[in-house]
């Protein structure tokens, strides 16, 4: 069921009803990413407001939710100690009802169907044999042994005559075995990810979709193909056939197809294309039918086959919208703001929230989930929310010369200035698109951001020469560019803004800069929200327990064998037990590491725990060169291969980019130096990277773009899949993002080929 943004108030209220009435905790189950944990940060937020007992469970892949529904959440729905379920960034785009109680049901009824012919089998292996018998014996015992034979073949012919029994028997057996669920048991889907499974949408008992701004109306998604109507379909194609097993005449059976032709209608071209389908569908129906000579039963028939192709015509129609709807993935506006809407409908919202919902936004702008023109509609919508809790402060301290809510600077001396920002002051500021340049020095900052380094093309001389030129060209000394940005002169951070819009034709544009808000964080006088996202994301995206202490944190990926068990190892045996410990990691994170990362990133975002967040800054910088060296390295060696409408890359041998969110924002950089460096068509573009602990590739897509900052939906969750079952290879989907897929050494190939043609008829 959609829920619109008007009436996200109420489902709060219904969940604080049921949390009333059953004293149960509400479920929180949230996918790894910075949005993800922004809106969970919100929904908690308000949740203890209202002394609302919840639980947070991190949740990975759908691999993930259905083990911890089999293994906890059936039997607490079972004992009615479950009502409310909330799903972030996850749900949306899978039938939930078939995932979480129907695949249950029906695995447990093949285990007992198979335990049941095992059992059958079993039984027969253990009939006595005679050992002396005479002829006649033997020949009665040989006769039973064929009897026995042809029972066995008629009972599989039997099997596969009555598929339509066992299909009722299958829908009985799971009628029978679904949990009782309780009236008030809700699953609450807020999730970015589209397009939404169609039976999630058209629900109207127990999964509600909340929407935000982008809400889509029911009549924008395509109809559900009823079970009543596959079923008039199946009666009318048995009673065709039931005509057609009649006596006939092959010499009528040219009548037969005049008598019963429906291309008579005269309908458009579509019209046109769905009757030549309907053709090669009843083409075996057609052929034996045979007119019974009177006339009053010919234009029975015949109506009954013009109802019969309007009937397979709608369905026709309604499987080609379905295609096309389920053709592409893409992303929605951010979650956290969907939760922010509710907080504010039911006036729980402030700065804190706020501030959450404002880092969801930014994060799905810099990872380019979303276009420049729907971050810009959402950042006016944020503006007011910032004006009407904060007051307007002007500083000329730093780099935010450009403060302010409107662009003429009477508007910013007429406004209220404050000389010390208050404690969660927001503000609008207009950011530089560098990365943690307040925590960096300017040079590194441009140096390894996407945008710079892509532009300028500094993985050639020419491009790191033409990085210092831009820097005397703004008669910003070298010396002063290579400090900490903190301690850099207020002269020179004053006037950025001025040399840099001045200094745009030296291969920069107008998107050097992009509106975002900047907030007193703790012991942070001024933290911008996109540093704050690199930040939490760096945590996210470790495939290591990250750690804090002493203001000492373990960033070395060699590090990752504290995941083992570092009580047990020797000193003079270190090596070897290390190499044990990788042995034993999981495909991508240990689940104990990547849970412990979700919790430390929900904690960055606090203000009394100011250390966590400068570790995490820290990490997030070093996590950036990583990217950037690795991708001017693959460049330079001329790693990326060309095939038709894609570029493809590996990383061969062990490497650091084992986790899939890190590995697509290297996708991202090679795909925007491409972009940058090159006139050619837009292509898509693969990357691989070689896991050797599973002797398997970490495969990421990213859709082609026309230009830097270009966002289109992606064919890979189709074409991957496609692809993986034309080769029969071991491979599967993971994480909640359909462009992520780990495949099997030995297949990559013989995959990587078939995508390709997967992927023709989603080329520009």
């Amino acid at each position: 069921m959609l829920i619109g943004k008007d009436d996200l108030g109420e489902i709060f209220d219904r969940i604080h009803n049921v949390w009333i009435q059953t004293r149960t905790a509400v479920v929180i189950l949230a996918a790894a990413d910075c949005d993800s944990i922004c809106t969970t940060k919100i929904l908690t937020s308000v949740f203890r407001t209202e002394n609302i007992a919840y639980q947070i469970h991190p949740v990975l892949s759908y691999e993930h939710i259905a083990k911890y529904n089999d293994s906890t959440l059936q039997q607490r729905i079972r004992e009615g100690e479950l009502h409310s379920v909330i799903m972030i960034n996850c749900g949306g785009i899978v039938d939930l009802n078939q995932m979480l109680f129907i695949r249950p049901v029906l695995q447990k009824y093949y285990s007992e169907k198979q335990q049941s012919q095992q059992n059958r089998k079993r039984n027969r292996n253990r009939k006595p044999r005679a050992v002396h018998r005479g002829d006649d014996d033997l020949d009665e015992l040989d006769d039973d042994e064929e009897e026995e034979d042809i029972d066995l073949d008629d009972e599989d012919e039997t099997d596969a005559l009555h598929e339509e029994e066992d299909q009722v028997q299958i829908d009985e057996y799971i009628e029978a075995n679904l949990p009782a669920m309780d009236d008030n048991f809700k699953i609450y889907v807020i999730d970015s990810h589209r397009p939404f499974n169609l039976i999630n949408v058209y629900d109207q008992d127990k999964i509600y979709l909340l929407q935000g701004e982008d809400e889509q109306k029911i009549e924008t998604f395509p109809e559900l193909i009823h079970s009543e109507d596959e079923e008039e379909e199946q009666e009318q194609d048995q009673e065709d056939k039931h005509k057609s097993t009649s006596p006939t005449g092959d010499d009528e059976d040219d009548d037969d197809d005049e008598d019963f032709d429906v291309d008579d209608h005269d309908d458009d071209d579509d019209d046109d294309d769905d009757l030549k389908q309907l053709d090669e569908m009843n083409e075996p129906l057609r052929k034996k039918r045979k007119l019974n000579g009177h006339q009053s039963s010919s234009s029975s028939n015949g109506a009954a086959s013009q109802r019969l192709s309007d009937n397979q015509r709608r369905l026709i129609r309604i499987q080609r919208e379905q295609d096309e709807y389920y053709k592409y993935q893409y992303f929605g506006l951010h979650s956290s703001g969907i939760a922010y809407l509710m907080a504010r409908h039911i006036q729980k919202d402030d700065n804190d929230t706020l501030w959450a919902a404002v880092l969801g936004l930014t994060e799905s702008f810099i990872y380019e989930k979303i276009d420049r023109d729907q971050y810009n509609h959402c950042i006016t919508c944020y503006c007011d929310e910032v004006k009407r809790r904060n007051e307007t402060y002007h500083t000329v301290s730093t780099m935010d010369d450009e403060v302010r809510y409107n662009t003429n600077d009477e508007n910013v001396e007429s406004s209220t200035v404050v000389t010390h920002r208050q404690h969660d002051h927001i503000q609008f500021s207009s950011e530089f698109r560098f990365v943690l340049m307040r925590y960096w020095t300017l040079y590194d900052s441009m140096y390894y951001s996407r945008y710079i380094a892509t532009k300028l093309g500094v993985w050639k001389q020419r491009g790191k020469e033409n990085l210092k030129f831009l820097l005397a060209k703004m008669a910003l000394p070298l010396n002063e560019a290579q400090q900490p940005y903190c301690s850099m002169k207020r002269m020179y951070k004053r006037k950025l803004p001025e040399l840099f819009s001045s200094n745009l034709n030296q291969g920069l544009d107008n998107n050097l800069t992009f509106g975002s808000f900047t907030k007193q964080h703790g012991g942070h006088q001024s933290i911008s929200a996109s540093d704050m996202v690199y930040a939490i994301a760096a945590v996210l995206e470790s495939d290591f327990k990250v750690k804090s202490a002493d203001n000492k944190l373990q960033t070395n990926n060699d590090s990752k064998s504290e995941q083992g068990s570092s009580s047990e190892m020797k000193p003079n045996e270190n090596g070897r037990n290390e190499e044990k410990a990788d042995n034993e990691m999981n495909l991508f994170f240990d689940d104990d590491a990547w849970q412990s990362n979700f919790f430390y990133a929900y904690d960055v975002l606090s203000k009394d725990k100011q250390y966590l967040l400068r570790d995490a800054i820290e990490l997030a910088k070093n996590r950036q060169r990583d990217i950037i060296d690795m991708g001017i390295k693959l460049i330079e060696k001329r790693d990326i291969t060309t095939i038709g409408i894609m570029r493809w890359c590996k990383i061969e041998n062990s490497n650091k980019f084992q986790s899939p969110m890190l590995l697509c924002k290297l996708a991202l950089f090679i795909m925007d130096a491409y972009r940058a460096q090159t006139t050619k068509n837009a292509k898509h573009f693969v990357l691989a990277s070689y896991n050797d602990k599973c002797n398997s590739y970490t495969v990421v897509g990213v859709p082609a773009k026309r230009y830097i900052g270009d966002v289109n939906k992606s064919p890979f969750y189709n074409a991957f899949e496609e692809a993986r079952k034309r080769v029969n290879a071991t491979a599967k989907i993971v994480f909640f993002e359909g462009h992520v897929i780990q495949i099997h050494k030995d297949h990559f190939t013989e995959w990587l080929e078939n995508l390709h043609e997967r992927l023709l008829s989603y080329a520009f």
